[in-house]
């Protein structure tokens, strides 16, 4: 019986074997596959993956252009500044760096604290800091796991004057008014980067790769705008918007020649670097933005549509009286009079309301129509700043 059993205790063994290999065999399959699957199927991902662990990427800040006057003097422009993040993963004593940067930020040790303990990666402790105090983070001990960002800072020099025409940026350097935002393009430029290879503490490794795109400065904007001329209308105008009756006043002054304008207010104005604190009502230009009633300009083209249409000429002479009714309304000259005799040089001289009127109606309401568009009343001037309203 002893000699039966053992051949069946061999097979039973082989039989065993042969699942055992076959387990193995199947097990290796398994991991060649998987390292197939990892290496050609997956693998660019996963490399990309390890290589975004290892690389750091540091924005680098194009510095925005300058906006000056004819002369070259500068309305606005941006000086180095820049932003301390941290990541505190890597920030061993949260308590201590906080006191270390409290001085140096003008921010609270307890709020410093709580953001170099949050379970993130980045966290912003400080903006707009000047190079000056960023320097002197750099030479902290405490500075592991700091790091700094570019962020300039926009000035505005001569403050209110020319306000409302450079107009101002956002915070995050975007053109928000005036000829910031009509010349976004121009002055913004374009922003680098600087891709750094790093350890797993998050500190460049010096001879690792180190790529940088360098950044590309934006332009400056020359303006017509002089700012002396500019600064004496806004004293005017000031001085006209606090006389207790005035509430709003404006003013362009043009160069008779060219067109070009040398100045450009109203009343009341403001400073493009207190933007964020000033009633939003007054962060516009209300020269280019508002409607008014065109008033005596109006008897100009009145006129010269009646002499275009040879309705009348220069020396024409009209009996006009002191009142005449229009619509529902009676309109007057200044002071009411008894008829009299007015050339259309002299309606004009006198700024006679009554004797327009009566040119107005030889014209007749189409052609004065044409006449007014013509003039370019009804449309814009294309002036290079956003908001204008048509004439």
């Amino acid at each position: 019986d002893g000699g039966r059993r053992e051949p069946l205790g061999l097979a039973q063994r082989e039989q065993r074997n042969r699942w055992g290999l076959a387990f193995l065999v199947a097990l290796l399959v398994v991991v060649v596959a998987k390292l197939v699957v990892l290496q050609g199927v997956d693998g660019a991902p996963y490399a990309q993956a390890a290589e975004n662990d290892r690389m750091k990427i540091y924005p680098i800040a194009a510095v925005r252009g300058a906006i000056t006057d004819r002369d070259g003097r500068p309305l606005a422009y941006s000086v180095d500044a820049e932003r301390v993040v941290a990541d505190p993963t890597l920030v061993e004593d949260p308590a201590r760096t906080a006191l270390a940067l409290t001085t140096l930020l003008d921010v609270p040790a307890a709020e410093l604290t709580e953001k170099l303990s949050a379970e993130t990666r980045y966290v912003v402790l400080a903006e707009q800091v000047s190079t000056e105090v960023t320097g002197r983070i750099r030479a902290l001990e405490e500075r592991q796991g700091l790091f700094f960002e570019d962020d300039p800072v926009r000035l505005y020099p001569a403050g209110a004057v020319g306000g409302q025409v450079v107009g101002f940026v956002g915070r995050d350097g975007d053109g928000l008014a005036g000829i910031e935002q009509r010349y976004e393009d121009v002055l913004s430029g374009t922003d680098g980067e600087e891709r750094v290879e790093v350890d797993g503490r998050g500190n460049p490794i010096p001879s690792g790769i180190d790529d940088t795109v360098p950044a590309v400065d934006g332009s400056t904007v020359g303006l017509t705008l002089d700012e002396d001329l500019q600064f004496v209308v806004q004293q005017r105008l000031d001085a006209a918007c606090a006389d207790g009756f005035t509430t709003t006043a404006s003013a362009v002054v043009q160069e008779v020649a060219t067109g070009k304008v040398v100045a450009m207010a109203g009343c009341p104005g403001y400073d493009p670097g207190s933007y964020n604190t000033t009633d939003p009502e007054l962060l516009g230009n209300p020269v280019i933005s508002e409607v008014y009633e065109p008033g005596s300009v109006m008897k100009a083209v009145t006129l010269a549509a009646a002499v275009e249409e040879g309705k009348a000429r220069a020396d024409t002479v009209l009996n006009v009286n002191g009142h005449i009714q229009a619509g529902d309304v009676v309109v007057t000259d200044a002071h009411d009079h008894a008829p009299i005799d007015f050339t259309v040089t002299g309606i004009l001289a006198k700024s006679s309301n009554v004797g327009t009127i009566m040119l107005a109606r030889e014209v007749g309401d189409s052609t004065f129509e044409r006449y007014l568009r013509a003039f370019g009343l009804g449309s814009t001037t294309g002036i290079e700043l956003p908001g204008e309203s048509a004439a």
